[in-house]
């Protein structure tokens, strides 16, 4: 009962507008307000205005680089602040959301590039043996698209890399409604579609050479969300690369269901799954 009204939130006409789609991914902000005793900063990563949240309250801590979903078109720190902080607190470490630009004010490049100079600059203040990158949704796939960027310019890489129901065909063509999955929305798969048929990027052409160099990756997932094809087939090309891959497949569970881990137990389940991921790469 309680996971149908979160997801009544998502409810959308058949042909939202822009507008419309911000507007309801920004409701999902006050599910899990951010504690009052954890502090925030605004920062400035090489030109990208960032959210710092101090949860590690450590000098040295890991932090999580963190890429918000909304289909590159919605989101925002403020959205995912309140979810990711209890998580960090557990490992612990700090937490750096990128305000990356959207679409289609920008670009899908100008995006990448934010992500990049994020990355960078966070990696100048830290070791990068101490960033952990995790995506969610949208923010899955850039993440592998800075990641894709970074083995071409031979850049440090990060320690591990987290994936929380990732896109992986970014011009949503393949993607259908799930009748079994309410967080997917049919007006707003209708309006990606529109919006990024022409983009020539896909998670899943990525080489074997490129997916061979990353570090562990974690991936948790619905069976039941609109692109677990895509994603058992990311966690199998990772596998067959020699890449240490984890897949959490879950059953009859939705679109980054995860992250309503205070709403259902699968997802207190997945995050504790998660937290411990991040925990071992401490050992």
């Amino acid at each position: 009962c309680a996971f149908k009204h979160v997801t009544s939130l998502g409810k959308l006409p058949g042909d939202p507008s822009l507008d419309e789609i911000r507007s309801m991914t920004a409701k999902y902000s006050w599910l899990m307000p951010l504690d009052p005793n954890v502090q925030t900063y605004e920062v400035k990563a090489l030109g990208v205005d960032c959210m710092h949240l101090d949860t590690a309250k450590e000098d040295n801590a890991t932090t999580i680089l963190h890429f918000h979903g909304g289909g590159l078109v919605s989101g925002s720190a403020d959205v995912y602040k309140g979810a990711l902080a209890p998580l960090a607190q557990r490992v612990p470490a700090d937490v750096l959301i990128p305000r990356y630009r959207l679409a289609p004010e920008f670009t899908v490049p100008e995006i990448v590039n934010d992500a990049v100079n994020a990355y960078k600059w966070l990696s100048k203040e830290k070791n990068a043996s101490d960033i952990i990158l995790w995506g969610d949704s949208a923010g899955g796939a850039l993440a592998m698209l800075l990641l894709q960027e970074l083995i071409q310019d031979k850049a440090q890489l990060p320690r591990a890399v987290i994936l929380v129901s990732p896109v992986t065909d970014m011009t949503y063509a393949s993607y259908e409604p799930s009748e079994t999955d309410p967080v997917s929305n049919a007006g707003v798969l209708k309006f990606l579609q529109k919006q990024f048929q022409n983009t020539p990027h896909s998670i899943l052409s990525m080489s074997a050479d490129t997916l061979s160099a990353l570090p562990p990756v974690y991936i948790a997932a619905g069976k039941s969300e609109w692109g677990y094809t895509g994603i058992s087939q990311l966690h199998s090309m990772l596998q067959s690369a020699g890449v240490n891959a984890t897949l959490e497949a879950a059953e009859n569970m939705p679109h980054v269901f995860s992250l309503f881990y205070d709403w259902i137990p699968e997802g207190q389940g997945s995050v504790s799954k998660i937290v411990d991921f991040m925990k071992s790469l401490n050992k």
